[in-house]
């Protein structure tokens, strides 16, 4: 009981490494960038100038709106 406690820890120990790692640091980087061009939405400290209405863009199945944004 105490060896597959101990062998459950290491894993979960190592799957929360590998996690944070793959999606931590990439949620850093890629929010650090600053936007430029279209968007499904329009975020948080941004405005658009157009908006365009296609079909599969945004919406694989149907029209939708994109926005171009300005910062």
């Amino acid at each position: 009981m105490r060896q597959t406690f101990s062998r459950l820890s290491k894993l979960l120990a190592l799957a929360a490494l590998v996690g944070g790692s793959l999606f931590g640091v990439g949620a850093v980087t890629a929010s650090a960038q600053p936007l430029d061009g279209w968007a499904c939405s329009v975020p948080a400290g941004y405005t658009y100038d157009q908006v365009a209405n296609q079909l599969g863009v945004c919406n694989p199945s149907g029209f939708t709106y994109s926005y171009h944004l300005v910062h």
